[in-house]
């Protein structure tokens, strides 16, 4: 890497690299869920998934922070949001996941409030907050993920994340384009988020 450079100055580039990785292992994920011949394929491809998908949201969220040109970061807020309404929870849901062992227990964040060092284990909510994966209506094509209140359906997820990254894909070639900032070429590059 030269001086010239600059992972902090490229910040939306790096966003939207990191991001498609991460749309490929979702993408991935979902076959494994889907296609596993054991039940521990359809949990593991599961948990990589809400994983990826949250990483993706991630992305798009450091981008919207450092985009420099005008009307990238309001085009990224508005794709988190459309991301955010059509896949509800996923943040919650990769929490439960990522610190099972707090959420097993039923001291996880969202199922307590305080200190953690003074919860109490509690079976209603760890019952209630229990990580079940399955198919809808037996639908192996059709993974879905139960979290405490969150309901994640794989397969309209991915299409979210899609969606996701084309809308940050978008933001990423008028952040490094020459084209004049505000103007209608970038208003048209950035298109249906905004």
């Amino acid at each position: 890497m030269t001086d010239e450079w600059r992972l902090t100055e490229h910040s939306v580039d790096v966003a939207m690299t990191r991001g498609r990785m991460w749309l490929v292992e979702a993408a991935h994920s979902l076959e494994r869920a889907r296609h596993g011949e054991r039940m521990y394929e359809l949990i593991l491809g599961t948990i990589a998934f809400v994983q990826a998908v949250q990483r993706l949201r991630q992305c798009v969220a450091m981008a919207a922070k450092y985009a420099t040109r005008d009307g990238v970061a309001d085009h990224l807020v508005i794709a988190l949001k459309r991301f955010d309404s059509a896949v509800p929870g996923v943040k919650q849901v990769r929490d439960a996941l990522e610190h099972s062992d707090e959420y097993l227990m039923g001291v996880g964040d969202a199922q307590q409030q305080g200190h953690r060092s003074k919860r109490l284990r509690d079976e209603r909510q760890s019952r209630d907050w229990a990580f079940v994966p399955e198919y809808e209506d037996g639908d192996t094509e059709r993974p879905v993920v139960t979290v405490g209140p969150h309901v994640i359906a794989l397969v309209s997820a991915l299409k979210a994340a899609e969606t996701l990254w084309d809308d940050l894909y978008r933001g990423a070639q008028v952040e490094t384009s020459s084209m004049p900032s505000g103007g209608s070429a970038a208003a048209t590059a950035l298109g249906s988020a905004t």
